[in-house]
């Protein structure tokens, strides 16, 4: 049907009351409604909630929408949003759908092309979808979505054929862009034919009219609801304040004749570190499941020890993180995991790792903070982001009274970032180990994905305790003094370092989320 159509029937129901032309409207679109709610959720219970939600909203907002909207891209983004303050609110309460979700998944037998690329390219849909312009996300709902043919896309853009081939192929490279960043490969032919045949299926026999009859007639919703709705459309006037925000207007008087320039400004020019926080924060309480693989650089009296690490984080409770050094005399390695049976921790050198006993700790945030140290800050920092730990990051952050300072931008790799950057005071370590020095925390954090790309630690005077192997003499200092006891014959990696200068940089690269790990993944050897 033509976008035309879908304006007509609104018109029908802002200005004659019509159910009829409400229900028409939430029969031809609640299955792109439901299937993007269902694959940010992975509950259909918290889909069909979703769903519900965004029709409300629109019956709500009907009267405001202008004759070229296209309704099945603002379907399409209104579901996304809603799904996305869901997740945020309810991602403690939905353990066992997520379980049952990625169990679901992992028990497919799917074998053809198209089915093989939906599977890698599902989970991180619609944060692909949402890193696209409004148009792009449109011609994309249209043509694939909806599979429209070309003619009929054009008419809802109100554009040529030639221009909604461009727009519509503009687009797809894009998504193709964004997902080869994210480690997956495929051509822009296999993403749209994946989307084409996957994206929408049929929703639940009967929310076609409990949505209808709650959001055409008003009827009572149940409380996290109503509360869903709420939190949305204040989502969207606060999307719509910031664009408007961005626009400033010109007079430019030249012989008389008035000429109005409109420009738009960047976003993040006006930021504050609160705002980049708290969108961090958020960012990551959106998400799924998070893995990376990055380096970590200890500098000190010119010397340089080199870590490697990858990542692996999954909710409800499901983890894995391991660092290696091998640029020193004696390489170590160090574990820290939870396949949903325990918290375990084990670091020792490589020779032999494999015969060592892990540590078994009696919860996730013990075993985490003991790996702190051990891994230089790695198996702490995202982990405790992505989790919610007090001890977080971006927690201090995010305080109206923190003195962290907003540095100028700069690019990590080709990742365009804000920088971060806040100082403490030195502290006084307890049982005479002496003071922690002073210490400065810079976060480099992506403008699109408003993840973190890097953190540097520069820790400067006092006496430092770090985590690095004692046998390493801490670049051959010769004023290190081991402490700690013996474990599987080896020391633990705990160091006392009197004054000087030790820089920690961590770099975190090829990022995925919302991809579904399977519970081998986050075993001792995956």
């Amino acid at each position: 049907m033509p976008s035309t159509d879908d304006i007509a029937l609104l018109q029908s129901f802002v200005k004659e009351h019509s159910e009829a032309a409400f229900t028409t409207l939430v029969s031809r679109h609640i299955g792109l409604v439901y299937s993007a709610a269902l694959r940010q959720t992975g509950s259909a219970p918290m889909a069909e909630e979703v769903t519900q939600a965004v029709f409300i909203i629109l019956a709500r907002k009907a009267g405001s929408l202008g004759k070229g909207v296209v309704l099945s891209g603002w379907l399409y983004q209104t579901a996304r949003l809603t799904a996305a303050n869901h997740l945020r609110a309810e991602i403690r309460r939905t353990r066992h759908e997520q379980e049952a979700y990625m169990n679901a998944l992992d028990n497919e037998n799917e074998t053809s092309a198209d089915a093989a690329a939906w599977q890698q390219i599902a989970p991180a849909l619609e944060t692909a979808m949402g890193s696209l312009s409004q148009s792009d996300r449109d011609a994309i709902v249209l043509r694939y979505f909806e599979n429209k043919d070309i003619p009929s896309v054009a008419a809802a853009l109100n554009a040529t054929e030639t221009t909604a081939r461009k727009r519509i192929s503009r687009a797809v490279e894009r998504l193709r862009k964004f997902f080869s960043k994210r480690g997956i490969t495929l051509s822009a032919t296999a993403i749209g034919m994946a989307v084409s045949v996957n994206s929408v299926q049929a929703a639940p026999v009967g929310l076609i009219a409990t949505a209808s009859t709650m959001a055409s007639k008003g009827s009572a919703v149940t409380a996290s609801t109503a509360a869903l709705v709420k939190i949305t459309m204040k989502t969207m006037t606060w999307i719509k304040f910031k664009f408007a925000l961005g626009v400033a207007t010109a007079v430019l008087l030249t012989g008389g004749v008035v000429t109005v320039a409109i420009c738009q400004t960047r976003n993040g020019d006006t930021l504050t570190v609160q705002d980049i926080a708290k969108a961090s924060q958020n960012a990551y309480a959106a998400l799924s499941s998070y893995g990376d693989t990055g380096t970590v650089l200890v500098e000190s009296s010119g010397k340089k020890i080199k870590s490697t690490f990858s990542t692996h984080l999954q909710r409800p409770n499901f983890y894995r993180i391991e660092w290696t050094q091998n640029n020193v005399a004696s390489p170590t390695k160090g574990i820290v995991w939870s396949d949903g049976t325990g918290n375990y921790l084990l670091m020792g050198p490589i020779k032999g790792f494999d015969a060592f006993e892990p540590a078994n700790m009696s919860k996730m945030e013990l075993a985490i903070a003991n790996a702190t140290g051990l891994s230089s800050t790695v198996a702490s920092a995202i982990p405790g982001t992505f989790f919610n730990f007090s001890t977080g990051f971006l927690m201090g952050l995010q305080s109206p009274y923190s003195t962290a300072q907003r540095l100028a931008d700069e690019k990590v790799g080709d990742v365009a970032c804000y920088v971060l950057s806040r100082s403490t005071t030195s502290i006084d370590l307890p049982d005479g180990l002496g003071s922690t020095g002073t210490s400065t925390s810079q976060l480099w954090i992506g403008k699109s994905d408003h993840l973190i790309h890097k953190i540097q630690i520069t820790l400067e005077g006092g006496t430092t305790i770090l985590g690095l192997d004692v046998r390493l003499q801490l670049m051959g200092s010769a004023n290190v003094v081991p402490t700690g006891t013996s474990r599987n014959g080896w020391k633990p990696s705990l160091v006392k370092a009197p004054s000087g200068k030790i820089v920690l940089t961590q770099t975190h690269e090829n990022i995925v989320t919302n991809q579904v790990f399977s519970l081998r993944d986050f075993t001792r050897s995956p």
